[in-house]
């Protein structure tokens, strides 16, 4: 494969690191806040080894002769970088958006019709200890699937090929046919995990402590009730045990949310508890918990300064 990875956060560095030890022809995009691009990337694998892969920076030559785009983007960034790198990516190339929360599918409509569109899902964790150097905090999975659905029962051979050749980059990675509902299943998480721990300033293991429990069960109860309205059936106690799950897993980390608000950035807030209380607004279902958790981020981006790019 001829891949470009665009976006150089941890997630990014994580696909660029494995792909690039693989017979592929890679290169990185990096944002154009990125000054004194290093000539290579630093790696700490889960056991503490230390290893470097060469960095390879895309420019538009680079872009055009690639067959597979990965977008490792916040979710206000996917939009505008689609629409920046549009004119110059082949028609025949894939596009694979990795990102947390839920973009509008209608801001997506333009792409779908030039090229397949893909969703990424992982829960690999990783972490950022330099702007070119990364540790692997976590192993995980990953599922890749169609954005806008496939009417075969199974994966193409095309779909097939590619799922394959990520998974032997960094498994595990599997083909859904319907990533809607795991996307669903990652929103619903973040949506729990991330403004609480934003909040209240603490790490993911500790909204397991009683005094979050009523607040979890409800927000759960609110967002399986507003998957239904997007055709999603989605269980309030199985969504409360997957949230537990996760929050065990990752007990010692330190969400996205709240990591983006001690330095002061944009949080992904709009995407996340904002899509549902959007959703919430459009289909008249009352969501106070969630509602009130979107509003209480906003409130504190606005507090620091922070400028907010909507949908």
């Amino acid at each position: 494969m001829n891949v470009t990875i665009v976006g150089q956060g941890a997630i990014g560095l994580l696909w660029y690191h494995h792909l690039s030890k693989m017979d592929h022809q890679l290169n990185l995009m990096c944002s154009a806040r990125a000054k004194n691009i290093p000539d290579e990337m630093h790696f700490f694998d889960i056991e503490g080894k230390a290893t470097t892969s060469k960095i390879f920076q895309a420019d538009i030559d680079s872009l055009a002769s690639s067959n597979v785009i990965i977008f490792c983007l916040k979710a206000y960034q996917v939009i505008p970088a689609l629409a920046q790198y549009l004119p110059a990516i082949n028609q025949q190339a894939d596009i694979i958006l990795c990102h947390n929360g839920i973009l509008p599918k209608e801001l997506l409509i333009p792409w779908n019709n030039t090229h397949r569109l893909y969703q990424l899902l992982t829960s690999h964790g990783c972490k950022k200890t330099g702007d070119f150097a990364i540790t692997h905090t976590g192993l995980g999975q990953s599922q890749l699937g169609s954005i806008y659905g496939s009417k075969l029962k199974n994966a193409s051979k095309s779909d097939a090929q590619l799922t394959a050749e990520l998974h032997h980059a960094l498994p595990d990675v599997s083909w859904h046919q319907n990533i809607s509902h795991l996307q669903w299943l990652k929103l619903a998480v973040n949506c729990v995990i991330n403004p609480i721990t934003a909040l209240e300033n603490i790490d993911n293991g500790d909204i397991l402590k009683t005094e979050y429990q009523q607040q979890i069960k409800t927000l759960c109860k609110e967002i399986a009730t507003v998957a239904i309205s997007q055709q999603i059936n989605l269980n309030p106690q199985k969504l409360l045990e997957l949230v537990y799950k996760v929050a065990n897993n990752t007990a010692k980390n330190c969400s996205s949310m709240r990591a983006d608000l001690i330095h002061q950035r944009q949080t992904e807030n709009e995407y996340i508890n904002g899509f549902i209380y959007r959703m919430s607004q459009e289909h008249h279902l009352p969501c106070p918990v969630n509602n009130a958790l979107y509003q209480q981020i906003a409130e504190r981006e606005k507090m620091l300064g922070i400028t907010v790019d909507k949908p």
